[in-house]
């Protein structure tokens, strides 16, 4: 059934809070005789509402119905779930304080002095909003090395048993950062910045009581230009596959939040005391995460605050689910 001139005026009302500006922009909807949803859609991927919502709020639930959103092959019943469940994920977890230092600035997970300052820190991200809800980042004395993104997503979006699992669907350098890279590996024995990130993501999944890892193959991923797609594939395929994911046959990978450990028995006594000290590394690394994560959790005297922009959204993710039903 196509869309009537009522609901061209109610998306109006709804998706852009304002009147339509005349009858003849109503009728120039009604004679593109899209249905209700396709509609609904349209409006909520419009430039005007982008600005209107997402530059004043980083929350909108407009990025669910963008098909590049977080990755392609989910669709919009799917990208909805995901959102709403990580903001559920960041109800439970965060005080309201903690959501509102994470959402404006950011909060500090790790902090290690060497021969230069390395924060680890996590933010909603200001660009990049459709590869993860969440962005944790690497600084080397205040310059930020590289980045990863990742989403708390129901477990059933992937086709997986449990209830969270973390989706991770950004791994990215900064340009022209090579010579602080080096440095960075140096300082973390031989511990490349993308593993560091990865094991503060896991640490911050288990205190989250996320017990499985999802990560986007290059074939998924939402930037990956399939002319020039071997970069994508040793940045995301390579790298999960390094660590124990297993290729779903949806595009995606999986591994449990604590695989076993590689062998190494193999390997020669000196090399075999390096790669102990690797994962020792590593695990610190994850506990020091995961402790930060746990800190941010309301008390009991803050149990009963609910996060405001949570409160906000919770007529609009009704609504979506409704649309997505359709």
């Amino acid at each position: 059934m196509n869309a009537t001139e009522e609901d061209v005026r109610e998306c109006y009302r709804v998706i852009l809070g304002r009147e339509a500006e005349n009858d003849e922009v109503v009728d120039h909807h009604v004679r593109m005789e899209l249905s209700a949803l396709q509609l609904a859609a349209r409006f909520a991927d419009s430039r005007e509402y982008r600005i209107r919502h997402f530059c004043k709020d980083r929350f909108s639930i407009s990025k669910c119905f963008e098909v590049d959103y977080l990755a392609y092959g989910l669709d919009i019943a799917s990208r909805i779930s995901i959102f709403s469940h990580h903001y559920q994920i960041l109800a439970r977890d965060l005080s309201a304080k903690a959501f509102v230092e994470i959402s404006q600035h950011d909060l500090t997970v790790l902090k290690v002095d060497c021969r230069e300052r390395y924060e680890i820190k996590i933010c909603t991200p200001e660009t990049h909003y459709k590869e993860g809800e969440l962005l944790i980042r690497l600084e080397v004395s205040g310059q930020t090395l590289y980045h990863l993104g990742f989403t708390f997503a129901p477990a059933r979006a992937f086709g997986l048993e449990g209830e969270t699992v973390a989706l991770i669907t950004r791994l990215q350098g900064v340009k022209g950062s090579q010579t602080l890279f080096r440095q960075a590996v140096s300082d973390w024995d031989g511990v490349a910045p993308s593993v560091l990130l990865y094991e503060a993501v896991r640490g911050v999944s288990s205190a989250a009581r996320v017990r499985g890892l999802v990560g986007v193959s290059a074939a998924r991923h939402v930037s990956c230009a399939f002319e020039n797609a071997a970069p994508w594939r040793r940045s995301y395929d390579q790298f999960f596959e390094s660590h124990g994911f297993a290729a779903l046959h949806s595009g995606f990978y999986c591994a449990p939040l604590n695989p076993e450990k590689p062998a190494s028995a193999h390997l020669s006594a000196p090399h075999r005391k390096r790669a102990e000290r690797r994962r020792e590394l590593r695990e610190e690394v994850a506990q020091q995460a995961g402790a930060a994560w746990t800190s941010f959790r309301p008390t009991l005297s803050q149990a009963s605050e609910t996060v405001a922009p949570l409160q906000n959204y919770s007529s609009a993710l009704k609504a979506s689910y409704a649309i997505a039903a359709e």
